[in-house]
């Protein structure tokens, strides 16, 4: 591997634990998703998902 400054080490650490974060919410968003369409009530699917209230109901209004 070629040397690295250590800013290109810290910018490469911060893009992947920011590429796992966006991968968690993605994640979540397709389960909660799967439990609007499966009729969870929007508070139930809130709790399991650790989205937010706007991010449910944006979600939810998406399938109606």
């Amino acid at each position: 591997m070629p040397y690295l400054a250590s800013w290109e080490r810290s910018a490469r650490r911060k893009g992947k634990i920011e590429g796992k974060f966006e991968g968690m919410e993605l994640k979540a968003k397709e389960a909660a998703k799967k439990m609007i369409d499966k009729g969870f009530e929007l508070e139930v699917v809130m709790d399991i998902s650790g989205l937010k209230k706007e991010e449910v109901q944006k979600l939810a209004s998406a399938f109606n």
